[in-house]
């Protein structure tokens, strides 16, 4: 028996790196997309850019991790069976249950790995993710480049036609959040300038357009600011707990002064019930993997890739729907349908004919 284990572990292990080589590589590039959008708007270097993807790489691991481990261990279990191991394994007196002794503890000390990534990984690297962005925008290190459409500062959309220092000239900005209305302003001079937790723009001589419902007032001006929050008012460390702590701030009355509140601490009880489910995911589908791992290569085809995907789409869907819609409620009614349904399906299509 502890050969038999041995085997299926080597075999675990070879698949579970080279998934997860392949799973890191792709992720790696996407969040390396996301990463250089930033550069857009701030200049960054080499040495940044590395910052700003290590601060990120916790993310990537906790969504990347379970998916690896997911798939390698229903993938190992079809090889063995392709390859008529399996069988031969029931046919000495194994039992399917028999896997649930292997997958068990892998499964168990990936979730807490997977709780520590979310509840203190996470929170503290997207904290210094936000830092480092808002010290570069604080030292007014922004990166507008003449004659280029799409570029943003704060809401503002800017296109500027030359450029000197932090000095814009020959400058068009839109915005339909800055003030009451939709604006569009022309100026022949812009200048960056920050003031503590703000950056002000600086517009010089110039016209703003602003649309009404049924008319559109023209303004022309010689001077014109326009201040954009760039830091939070708080620049102090918070531990992980005064973070998740912000999620009683959801029973606060609902005004304009708690309405900023209100929001992050909706958002954080989102990522709380995501963060639940997805570390539960391993040690919860555990039954999954011998049901579309183990068959009988005479009698059964494999669709052992598609059911895969589609089981990790299905659980990251209804993840998305209960932390959108039923956070934290929803968790343990969907943590009980999804292994009863799973250990049912395992018990017919598996322990009745293996």
């Amino acid at each position: 028996m502890k050969l038999a284990s041995r085997y299926i572990l080597e075999h675990l292990s070879k698949m579970f790196f080279s998934l997860f080589i392949v799973i890191f590589f792709i992720t790696s590039i996407i969040l390396s997309i996301r990463i250089a959008t930033v550069t857009f708007i701030i200049k960054m270097n080499f040495f940044d850019f590395f910052e700003l993807y290590f601060y990120s790489l916790p993310v990537t691991m906790f969504f990347a991790l379970p998916i690896t481990f997911f798939t390698a261990c229903v993938i190992t279990l079809s090889k063995l069976s392709k390859e008529y191991e399996l069988p031969v394994l029931f046919s000495l007196g194994f039992s399917p249950a028999y896997f649930f002794r292997i997958f068990f503890p892998l499964s168990l000390m990936l979730s807490i790995i997977l709780f520590f990534f979310s509840f203190v990984l996470i929170p503290s690297s997207n904290e210094l993710y936000n830092k480092f962005l808002n010290q570069k925008k604080k030292n007014i290190d922004i990166n507008l480049q003449p004659a280029e459409f799409a570029q943003k500062l704060g809401s503002w959309l800017v296109y500027i036609q030359s450029s000197s220092d932090k000095s814009y000239n020959d400058v068009v900005l839109f915005s339909n959040k800055s003030f009451e209305y939709e604006t569009f302003i022309v100026a022949d001079k812009v200048n960056l300038v920050a003031q503590d937790s703000t950056l002000e723009i600086h517009i010089f001589d110039g016209t703003a357009y602003l649309n009404h419902e049924k008319s559109i007032d023209k303004i022309d001006y010689q001077k014109m600011i326009s201040r954009i929050e760039i830091l939070p008012q708080e620049q102090k460390h918070q531990d992980v707990i005064k973070y998740w702590s912000k999620i009683n701030n959801i029973n606060l009355p609902y005004n304009e002064e708690n309405r900023r509140q209100i929001e992050e601490a909706r958002k954080i009880l989102k990522n709380f019930s995501q963060y639940i489910l997805v570390s539960l995911f391993p040690l919860i589908s555990i039954a999954l993997i011998p049901l579309l791992g183990i068959m009988h290569p005479r009698f059964n085809r494999s669709y052992v890739y598609f059911y895969t995907i589609a089981s990790i789409a299905l659980f990251h869907g209804f993840t998305h729907i209960i932390s959108t819609y039923f956070p934290v409620k929803g968790i343990v009614p969907f943590v009980l349908i999804w292994c009863v349904s799973i250990y049912l399906l395992y018990r017919k299509q598996i322990a009745k004919i293996f």
